[in-house]
């Protein structure tokens, strides 16, 4: 407290009010007549001397009232906090205003800051006011340049380090050797009492300014950057909450700036793993917990972008994974998990043979830790952890003896596909085991089909599914899915049965009267098909639309039984049915692609549908428009001679770009398509504003227009 404000505190004026009080309502009154004027002021040289008195009248102000004053209204129950508010908005909104016209000197800023920290070390303020204080320090502080921010993180990380590591109790926000044009601003002190809570009320409030200022903390030198990170990773375990939480997002932002080093890294998500280890932590901090682990994940995921990831020895790695499989076994938590398998998947990116020999042991021990972790996935049944199942295999597949635990693994699994008709609600994990395999590396894909050509059903294991489940509509419809899945992952790997196949992903479509006329004249080819028509009415009630819709990705991407496949797939995209038209206008370009003859009546059916929509009064129907333009455009590129796959940057559109001439055989071209094309393009036309079209994506429909 100055001695300003000290002497007028213990003086009182005749009618017995302290004259500090008169002082204040005095200082308070003509800093709103200067501010007022200030602010509606236009002539420039006024403006200057009134922003000249505004400063000075400010910080007359915050001299005898920070920390002196408002130390005392604390202690008094009469004190109306409320009128500290609207003081200190109006002295905020004033410097920002100053500021704006003529930058202010960091010195006084600096000053102003110590002030409103001082005042936040009483414990009655900060318990009254402390919140309120700390958004004024911050919307203070920014008034810091880039260059100015730097120097003031520079010498409160060293201020912090003091108080965090050396366990100091004194604290100042500038050196002393700073230059002062005023002896006020000399003393940017703060004072701190031991046994009291101000030291980490201060350790709080730069933290904050930290996470809410826009310092750039790469700018700073190594050595400065190492002290900010022992600070953050000492306080990661503070008892206060409130410094926790703070130095846990601190630690969050840095590394999503990638504003670390290795050591630093390492000893932080210790202190991470730790902290879940301890089973301590608050449901909030858990968030922000899940929160680093979702950013550390991201780094490994793109961990060539990431050089401080190379830093980190494998062997270090291996010891977060072996404490995170014991964490996730007795937790269940998913971001766990999902930051384990990421570690999982850099070991495996990193393994050389070299790697393997130096640390066999501890690889052993995680293959043995990953077995447990897929047979407890597999448990589970949780179908969001396919993935993490998948990776979990790669790894195996990569240790010693890996691959035999596998095909052990999937010749016991074999052995309960082949009792399905006992118990059939075992074919969920057979399909999530299937799952995963299908989803190995590249590198892994040979391997992976011989796994999988285990888990492969027969026709025989189907019907009796189907057989099993009968009087139970349920667990028939889990069924049914889970084979759904199974033979699109066997089909995956070139291993399953084409006819069983394309029988059994017919089997939902049997329910349509028209879809049974049409397979009569495949019968010969295809005897299951009989089989599944039959099966088809004992399941009607669960085959619906959403389980036909299942269907079409994987009778899109196969290329037996085409007759068939056509028939049925022209049937439904001309059935407009609005539960089947998004799937089967993504993957219907598929079909064509891979169709001998390149099925060009595809065109023609989706032209029609394209029309039709186009007249429709149905707005579930009409909203699919823009799709089917789409698609439309994907399937031209897809009979393309010069690429197998439907692109909208194919070869010959690339060509039409490059050479502005049309490759297109005029033969191709469906009825109707300029007549559509002329409506489309037509300004009058509302139907474009009711439902636009993305026509960068639509390169050949409109190339076709050239022609």
């Amino acid at each position: 407290m100055s001695q300003h404000s000290t002497s007028l505190s213990r003086k009182r004026s005749s009618n017995g009010v302290p004259r500090a009080n008169q002082h204040d309502v005095k200082c308070i009154k003509q800093l709103l007549e200067y501010g007022n004027s200030f602010l509606t002021e236009n002539e420039i040289v006024k403006k200057r001397k009134l922003r000249a008195q505004v400063v000075n009248q400010i910080r007359e102000i915050v001299d005898y009232k920070y920390d002196g004053m408002i130390r005392m209204d604390a202690f008094l129950t009469t004190a109306c906090f409320e009128d500290h508010k609207s003081q200190l908005e109006l002295i905020t909104t004033l410097l920002m205003e100053a500021h704006r016209m003529s930058q202010l000197k960091p010195e006084f800023v600096k000053w102003m800051l110590c002030r409103l920290m001082r005042s936040r070390t009483c414990s009655k303020v900060e318990a009254r006011l402390g919140g309120f204080l700390q958004r004024c320090i911050i919307h203070i502080t920014r008034l810091l340049d880039a260059q100015e921010l730097l120097v003031f993180a520079r010498h409160t990380i060293n201020q912090l380090l003091g108080l965090v590591v050396e366990d100091e109790y004194s604290f100042c926000l500038k050196d002393a050797e700073e230059p002062s044009s005023m002896d006020l601003y000399k003393d940017t002190s703060v004072p701190l009492l031991p046994n009291t809570s101000s030291r980490e009320t201060i350790i709080l409030s730069i933290l904050d300014i930290y996470r809410h200022c826009s310092i750039n903390f790469g700018a700073l030198r190594p050595e400065e950057l190492a002290r900010l990170w022992l600070v953050i990773t000492r306080l990661c375990t503070s008892e206060t909450h409130a410094i926790q939480k703070s130095a846990l997002l601190l630690g969050q932002h840095l590394l999503s700036f990638n504003q670390t080093f290795g050591v630093a890294m390492r000893s932080f998500v210790d202190k991470i793993i730790s902290l879940e280890e301890s089973g301590a932590s608050s449901q909030e901090l858990q968030r922000h917990i899940n929160g680093i682990l979702q950013v550390l994940m991201n780094m490994f995921m793109f961990c060539e972008k990431h050089v401080v990831l190379n830093t980190i020895p494998i062997s270090v790695m291996t010891v977060w994974m072996k404490r995170l499989f014991t964490l996730y076994t007795s937790s269940n938590k998913v971001f766990i998990l999902n930051f384990l398998i990421s570690l999982v998947r850099i070991v495996i990116s990193k393994e050389r043979d070299s790697l393997k020999t130096e640390l066999q042991e501890e690889l052993d021990n995680l293959k043995s830790d990953c077995k447990d972790l897929i047979e407890k996935l597999l448990k589970e049944g949780n179908e969001a952890k396919v993935k993490h199942m998948s990776v979990s295999c790669a790894f195996i597949l990569g240790c010693k003896d890996g691959e035999s635990y596998l095909r052990n693994l999937c010749s016991e699994y074999s052995s309960a596909l082949s009792q399905c008709g006992n118990r059939p609600d075992f074919l969920p994990t057979i399909r999530l085991l299937a799952a995963a395999l299908s989803q190995l590396p590249s590198h892994f894909v040979t391997v992976g089909s011989s796994l999988l050509s285990a888990l492969m059903p027969t026709d025989a294991v189907v019907l009796q599914a189907l057989n099993s489940c009968k009087s139970n509509n349920q667990l028939a419809s889990n069924v049914i899915l889970s084979l759904f899945s199974l033979i699109g992952d066997t089909l995956k790997a070139s291993v399953a049965d084409p006819q069983l196949a394309v029988a059994f992903l017919s089997l939902p479509w049997f329910t349509i009267p028209e879809v049974i006329l049409l397979s009569k004249t495949h019968h010969n080819s295809n005897l299951l098909l009989k089989d599944m028509i039959k099966y088809a009415k004992e399941f009607t009630e669960i085959l619906t639309d959403e389980v036909r819709a299942s269907t079409i990705h994987a009778l899109t991407h196969m290329t037996d039984s085409v007759g068939w496949r056509q028939a049925l797939l022209l049937h439904a995209l001309a059935s407009g049915n609005a539960t089947l038209l998004p799937n089967l206008l993504e993957n219907i370009p598929y079909f064509v692609a891979s169709h001998p003859t390149k099925c060009t009546i595809v065109l023609q059916t989706l032209l029609d549908l394209a029309t039709k929509m186009k007249t429709s009064d149905n707005q579930e129907f009409r909203k699919h428009f823009a799709s089917v333009i789409r698609s439309h455009s994907r399937c031209i590129c897809a009979t393309s001679s010069k690429g197998p796959l439907p692109s909208s940057n194919c070869a010959e559109c690339r060509e039409f770009v490059e050479h502005m001439r049309p490759a297109v055989n005029p033969q191709k071209i469906p009825d109707g398509l300029f007549h559509l094309i002329k409506e489309l393009l037509d300004e009058e036309n509302g139907f474009l504003k009711e439902k636009p079209i993305k026509w960068g994506k639509c390169n050949r429909f409109i190339l076709f227009s050239q022609v």
